[in-house]
Order: structure tokens, then C-alpha cells, then sequence
């Protein structure tokens, strides 16, 4: 629906209560990378990295981001 501020505010909220959850940072790192605010999503997609090593897409978008 194009409405990526309530979607980080949605997913920031999800970050404060489940931490620990690399899908979460992955979501909003993609929603940062579609508002252009690309330092943001490295920043999310590294702590998607961080926990969970394995995440193929977050190394990607990573990049793509870059």
C-alpha cells in the first residue's frame, strides 16, 4: 500500500518486543532499502546477519543496499 512509515514503526515495535528475531530486521531493512534509506537497511540486514549466519536473502539485500 506504499505506506513504508508505518511499516517501520509497525516492524520497530516487533524489534522492541522480540529482539532476537532476524526476520523482523530483514522486513525492515527491505522497507528502509524501498524508502531509499540505505544506511538504515545495512544496518538492519546486518543484525539479521548477526543473528541468524545463515540468512542467504539478508546477505543479498546487503549488498544489493551497498
Amino acid at each position: 500500500m506504499g505506506e513504508c512509515d508505518q511499516a517501520i514503526l509497525d516492524y520497530s515495535m516487533e524489534v522492541k518486543l522480540h529482539s532476537n528475531y532476524a526476520e523482523v530486521y530483514y522486513d525492515r531493512g527491505s522497507t528502509y532499502c524501498e524508502k531509499g534509506e540505505h544506511d538504515q537497511a545495512i544496518a538492519d540486514y546486518s543484525k539479521a546477519i548477526e543473528l541468524n549466519s545463515t540468512f542467504t536473502d539478508a546477505y543479498i539485500k546487503r549488498g544489493l543496499a551497498y
